[in-house]
């Protein structure tokens, strides 16, 4: 499997719904769990995998990801959202 088809299947498994229930009982509220933490928690269908491709600080606010001929991930960030530099928030 190439390397764009795993990201894209990391990208379509992120948005399916996932049953956090055992990850939540297992973890208090106050503590955070890493990517891979997250990534080990989910409970997927048979055959399938999903892998941190990248998280933070590496990426922070992904507004758009694409792929280029070589396989290759870019991502475009919103590092000023809500409050774009010049513009006070109300």
């Amino acid at each position: 499997m190439s390397y764009r088809t795993k990201c894209i299947l990391l990208l379509i498994i992120s948005s399916l719904p996932v049953n956090f229930s055992s990850a939540q009982e297992s973890t208090p509220e106050n503590q955070k769990l890493t990517p891979i933490q997250e990534v080990q928690s989910f409970t997927l269908s048979e055959g399938l995998t999903a892998s941190v491709v990248t998280s933070e600080p590496d990426v922070s606010q992904p507004l758009s990801i694409e792929f280029d001929d070589r396989g290759r991930m870019w991502v475009l960030q919103y590092l000023q959202y809500p409050i774009p530099n010049g513009l006070k928030g109300s």
